[in-house]
């Protein structure tokens, strides 16, 4: 990881030096956590092409209007006849020609066909070269974003918790012990917000996104109320 930091920090210079846009790969979030945790000389901005995306590049020295980040339409040529696909087959099938894993970001399936994200660099090549996943022949082609419907599917639920406390919430979104919960702190598995938290004692405000490896993730809204007994009413939405 001392690799990557330096990686990280000789970008933000370049970028603060000679006033230009740098960009990393995608990001998976333990490397967003690494990079959010450095002091930088120029504050980076992490897009993934849409927002919730969970793997994000690092933009240094610009918005996210100008990410290299292109979306590819892969789907079946014949819908009809074509087995259903899922995020393992769109994403092997990329991997297959070769293509570098940090070259993609989040692929959102949607209605049996893919949506891949990925860096500028390597559209054209995938595009040009995915001829099938799995057992179906596939055409490839850019749009300029996702269709109605597509993305990150929410549920909204209420949670009733003795405090608004980070180990508290997720005991009760996931339905864990409370001493599971703060281990979970010590296993390196919590990211608030895209940085790994290390404070089960952080108490949660509205819009905070919190990811759980292993377990899933989940936006905390508000809080609705209180029940009788005064234990908290918190809204979240979660990621299904």
């Amino acid at each position: 990881m001392e690799n990557e930091d330096k990686r990280f920090i000789d970008l933000a210079r370049r970028s603060y030096e000679k006033g230009v846009a740098v960009y990393t790969e995608f990001l998976s979030e333990a490397g967003q956590s690494a990079l959010l945790s450095l002091k930088l000389d120029i504050k980076p901005v992490l897009w993934g092409g849409f927002a919730g995306a969970e793997r994000r590049i690092a933009i240094f020295g610009a918005g996210a209007e100008q990410a290299p980040v292109r979306l590819m339409k892969i789907e079946p040529v014949s819908q009809k006849f074509a087995p259903k696909l899922c995020h393992r087959d769109f994403l092997g099938a990329a991997l297959a020609l070769g293509v570098k894993r940090e070259m993609i970001g989040d692929i959102i399936v949607f209605e049996n066909t893919g949506y891949l994200f990925c860096k500028d660099t390597v559209f054209e090549y995938i595009c040009e070269n995915l001829e099938s996943v799995g057992r179906a022949k596939v055409r490839c082609a850019e749009i300029k974003c996702l269709p109605q419907g597509a993305g990150p599917k929410m549920q909204r639920e209420n949670v009733m918790v003795s405090s608004k406390r980070l180990d508290s919430v997720i005991g009760a979104v996931y339905n864990l012990p409370r001493g599971r919960a703060k281990d979970l702190f010590n296993e390196k598995k919590v990211f608030l917000n895209s940085a790994e938290e290390r404070s089960p004692a952080y108490v949660l405000k509205s819009g905070d996104v919190i990811s759980v490896r292993g377990h899933g993730k989940f936006i905390f809204e508000v809080q609705e109320g209180t029940t009788k007994k005064g234990r908290l009413i918190l809204s979240i939405n979660r990621y299904i």
